[in-house]
């Protein structure tokens, strides 16, 4: 797939791994941790205008609202830069602010190249285009001309079987393949998910597991287009995109090469959990079950999607939050908050004692809503937990799926969330 999609670009017939290309993106993005550095560099590097305005978003996510004098700066330097080059897509905090916020509204599509300015850009390979992270610089660059230079990636083929279990999600998959393979296994590789647990996937799920190929070390991630993608842009009000040119371009040729397949059994699979210190650092939940945890984080743009709110809802429902624990919440976009108001998740949480947040990045990063103490133990859907991700360096994170991460907030420790879903 990725090599097909670059060799588009590229205007080639063929390329190969290790090949160095020169390629036209389709769309670029940005956020408020860069994007007022970005709008300095663009202007002191004497750029005029963007190469095409309707490709490009900004998004306030990471500190929106403000909450700082620096954090308001930059958010004001964003929004004169979106003015003065007519960037289309600015997606202000009553937006529904959040960088991966074109995904959901149809402007990503299968077979598509799309740079962006943020580490999980891979996650956009879970509709089956080329997404992958740009440095500030590389994105002027891109943001300037509408190319950029690529490594062909050799392609791992991970071919997990069966179905996932009761109480199992996307991110209990991504975790058992980090523990298995690592952060560093698959750098500058493309990962292409396939099997028939795959495609029994939804798309929150597949977005989930794409967004943490990038901790694998991915250059991309990425799932071919089916049904389920189908289905997802149909509900976005965007006509079929699964069987134009560019989705041929997402379907790995039956002749193609790979440089390493990896079989996984998803029927095997329980919850997991990666352990403080490293996304790696597999557990099982029955390793860990028990410890006191201080906060509970559900959200981020690897886990704040409509189904993993359904799922956390689902454990919640009719119980209270412990005690001694608190319950963060935090829907990744505005439409996703809106449907979660409208079903009314959102009344399930707070009744039961979270704390819900506007739309945004919130908690995941410990740039505001949640920060931690020091020798604080949280359970977080989020995609790091290394020493500081989340505020103070001595405190512990423990990454997990929805599910997991409802289970520990109404028992106070961490729990295993199938005996709750038996019950219904």
């Amino acid at each position: 797939m990725a090599e097909k999609i670059l060799a588009d670009r590229a205007g080639l017939d063929h390329v190969e791994p290790g090949q160095f290309v020169d390629a036209a993106g389709d769309f670029t993005v940005t956020n408020d941790t860069s994007g007022h550095l970005l709008a300095r560099i663009f202007e002191e590097a004497g750029v005029q205008r963007i190469w095409d305005p309707k490709k490009f978003s900004m998004a306030l996510d990471h500190f929106a609202p403000s909450d700082t004098p620096e954090g308001a700066k930059g958010h004001s330097i964003i929004r004169k830069f979106a003015r003065d080059h007519a960037v289309k897509h600015l997606y202000d905090i009553n937006e529904g602010n959040h960088l991966h916020r074109p995904l959901e509204d149809g402007l990503i599509r299968p077979g598509m190249l799309v740079p962006g300015n943020d580490s999980h850009c891979s996650l956009y390979g879970a509709v089956g285009a080329f997404g992958t992270s740009l440095s500030i610089t590389e994105t002027v660059e891109f943001l300037a001309t509408g190319r950029m230079w690529f490594r062909v990636p050799r392609t791992i083929r991970v071919t997990v079987h069966g179905r996932l279990g009761v109480g199992v999600m996307g991110k209990d998959l991504a975790l058992e393949l980090l523990g298995l393979i690592g952060t560093a296994h698959a750098n500058y590789a493309s990962i292409e998910f396939a099997g028939s647990a795959i495609s029994r996937l939804g798309m929150d799920d597949r977005i989930t597991l794409c967004c943490l190929g990038a901790e694998m070390g991915a250059k991309a991630s990425m799932i071919e287009p089916d049904g389920v993608t189908r289905a997802f842009f149909l509900e976005i009000g965007v006509p079929d995109t699964v069987s134009g040119a560019d989705a041929m371009l997402a379907r790995s040729d039956p002749e193609a090469e790979v440089s390493e397949t990896i079989e996984i059994d998803g029927d095997a699979i329980g919850p997991r959990l990666a352990r403080p210190g490293s996304v790696s650092n597999l557990a099982s939940v029955e390793e860990v079950a028990g410890r006191h945890v201080d906060q509970v984080f559900i959200g981020s743009c690897t886990n704040g999607r409509l189904t993993d709110l359904r799922t956390a809802a689902r454990i919640i429902a009719g119980r209270r939050v412990h005690p001694g624990c608190r319950l963060i919440i935090n829907p990744i976009t505005r439409p996703v908050y809106l449907a979660a108001l409208r079903e009314g998740l959102l009344d399930t949480f707070v009744t039961a004692g979270a704390v819900v947040c506007n739309p945004g990045c919130g908690a995941c990063t410990g740039a505001s809503k949640g920060a931690l103490a020091p020798h604080e133990v949280c359970v977080s859907t989020a995609n790091r937990n290394f020493p500081g991700r989340m505020g103070s360096r001595e405190a512990e994170i423990y990454l997990a799926s929805p599910a997991v991460a409802a289970a520990t907030a109404v028992t106070g420790v961490i729990s295993d969330p199938r005996p709750f879903l038996r019950e219904m």
